[in-house]
Protein backbone atom coordinates (compact mmCIF):
# COMPACT_ATOMS: atom_id res chain seq x y z
CA UNK A 1 0.00 0.00 0.00
CA UNK A 2 0.92 3.80 -0.13
CA UNK A 3 1.26 4.03 3.61
CA UNK A 4 3.46 1.15 3.89
CA UNK A 5 6.18 2.41 0.95
CA UNK A 6 6.13 5.74 3.07
CA UNK A 7 6.47 4.25 6.59
CA UNK A 8 9.17 2.03 4.89
CA UNK A 9 10.81 5.46 3.17
CA UNK A 10 10.11 7.60 6.20
CA UNK A 11 12.10 5.01 8.58
CA UNK A 12 15.18 4.86 5.90
CA UNK A 13 15.64 8.62 6.13
CA UNK A 14 15.73 8.51 9.41
CA UNK A 15 18.68 5.73 9.95
CA UNK A 16 20.25 7.35 6.94
CA UNK A 17 20.33 10.65 8.94
CA UNK A 18 22.31 8.99 11.91
CA UNK A 19 24.94 7.17 9.54
CA UNK A 20 25.23 11.30 8.36
CA UNK A 21 25.99 11.98 11.51
CA UNK A 22 28.35 9.20 12.15
CA UNK A 23 30.17 10.68 8.80
CA UNK A 24 30.69 13.85 9.79
CA UNK A 25 32.03 13.43 13.15
CA UNK A 26 34.62 11.00 11.30
CA UNK A 27 35.34 13.91 8.77
CA UNK A 28 36.07 16.59 11.42
CA UNK A 29 38.15 14.02 13.27
CA UNK A 30 40.08 13.20 10.17
CA UNK A 31 40.21 17.01 9.06
CA UNK A 32 41.13 18.24 12.44
CA UNK A 33 43.14 15.72 13.88
CA UNK A 34 46.82 16.13 12.80
CA UNK A 35 46.47 19.94 12.65
CA UNK A 36 44.14 20.49 16.02
CA UNK A 37 41.60 23.69 16.76
CA UNK A 38 43.63 26.35 17.49
CA UNK A 39 40.88 28.71 17.79
CA UNK A 40 37.87 27.11 19.56
CA UNK A 41 35.17 30.18 19.10
CA UNK A 42 36.18 30.65 15.46
CA UNK A 43 35.83 26.86 15.12
CA UNK A 44 32.54 27.08 16.64
CA UNK A 45 31.37 30.49 14.56
CA UNK A 46 32.43 28.53 11.53
CA UNK A 47 30.35 25.66 11.84
CA UNK A 48 27.52 27.68 13.31
CA UNK A 49 27.65 30.24 10.49
CA UNK A 50 27.39 26.72 8.04
CA UNK A 51 24.54 25.83 9.01
CA UNK A 52 22.62 28.53 10.74
CA UNK A 53 21.40 30.89 7.50
CA UNK A 54 19.97 28.01 5.92
CA UNK A 55 18.24 27.09 9.04
CA UNK A 56 16.76 30.86 9.38
CA UNK A 57 15.53 31.01 6.15
CA UNK A 58 13.64 27.95 6.33
CA UNK A 59 12.30 28.95 9.58
CA UNK A 60 10.94 32.74 7.95
CA UNK A 61 9.62 30.80 5.01
CA UNK A 62 7.62 28.07 7.44
CA UNK A 63 6.16 31.21 9.85
CA UNK A 64 5.43 33.18 6.49
CA UNK A 65 3.10 29.91 5.21
CA UNK A 66 2.19 28.75 7.93
CA UNK A 67 -0.60 31.15 8.88
CA UNK A 68 -1.79 31.23 5.18
CA UNK A 69 -2.40 28.01 5.70
CA UNK A 70 -4.24 27.86 9.02
CA UNK A 71 -2.24 27.03 11.52
CA UNK A 72 -1.05 29.05 14.40
CA UNK A 73 2.70 29.89 14.72
CA UNK A 74 3.33 29.31 18.25
CA UNK A 75 5.68 32.13 20.10
CA UNK A 76 7.27 29.25 22.79
CA UNK A 77 8.24 26.62 19.36
CA UNK A 78 9.95 29.90 17.80
CA UNK A 79 11.67 30.88 20.69
CA UNK A 80 12.77 26.80 21.07
CA UNK A 81 13.56 26.90 16.88
CA UNK A 82 15.63 30.13 17.03
CA UNK A 83 17.98 28.66 19.71
CA UNK A 84 17.78 25.07 17.85
CA UNK A 85 16.63 24.33 20.92
CA UNK A 86 13.99 21.66 19.96
CA UNK A 87 16.31 18.69 20.48
CA UNK A 88 16.14 19.28 24.50
CA UNK A 89 12.88 20.39 24.94
CA UNK A 90 10.74 17.65 24.26
CA UNK A 91 7.04 19.70 24.34
CA UNK A 92 8.75 21.29 21.34
CA UNK A 93 10.39 18.30 19.21
CA UNK A 94 7.50 18.29 17.04
CA UNK A 95 6.61 21.65 16.08
CA UNK A 96 5.45 23.07 12.52
CA UNK A 97 7.66 25.29 12.07
CA UNK A 98 10.43 23.47 11.36
CA UNK A 99 9.86 19.78 12.39
CA UNK A 100 13.44 18.36 10.85
CA UNK A 101 15.35 21.27 12.40
CA UNK A 102 15.78 19.48 16.08
CA UNK A 103 18.85 18.28 13.98
CA UNK A 104 20.67 21.33 13.83
CA UNK A 105 20.59 21.69 17.71
CA UNK A 106 22.47 17.93 17.48
CA UNK A 107 24.82 19.10 15.57
CA UNK A 108 25.47 21.94 17.48
CA UNK A 109 25.91 19.78 20.20
CA UNK A 110 28.30 17.85 18.66
CA UNK A 111 30.50 20.81 17.85
CA UNK A 112 30.69 22.09 20.78
CA UNK A 113 32.09 18.31 21.85
CA UNK A 114 34.30 18.49 19.39
CA UNK A 115 37.31 20.24 20.60
CA UNK A 116 37.39 18.52 23.76
CA UNK A 117 36.89 14.78 22.56
CA UNK A 118 39.51 15.93 19.80
CA UNK A 119 42.35 15.81 22.24
CA UNK A 120 42.27 12.11 23.22
CA UNK A 121 41.87 11.01 19.89
CA UNK A 122 45.06 13.18 19.07
CA UNK A 123 47.27 12.00 21.25
CA UNK A 124 45.87 8.43 20.12
CA UNK A 125 48.61 6.80 17.71
CA UNK A 126 47.40 6.75 14.25
CA UNK A 127 46.89 3.01 14.21
CA UNK A 128 44.59 3.04 16.84
CA UNK A 129 42.81 6.75 16.56
CA UNK A 130 39.75 5.91 15.40
CA UNK A 131 38.71 3.31 17.46
CA UNK A 132 38.51 6.03 20.24
CA UNK A 133 35.98 7.25 18.44
CA UNK A 134 33.55 3.77 18.89
CA UNK A 135 32.46 2.88 22.40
Amino acid sequence: TGNERWDNFASWGASQLTYFFVLSGFILAYQYTDRGITNVGKFLFKRWARLYPTYLLSIIVQCIALPKVGIPVDAGALVAVLFSLTTWIPRYFLNFINTPGWSVGAFLFQYMLFPTLLKPISRAKQATRFKKLLP
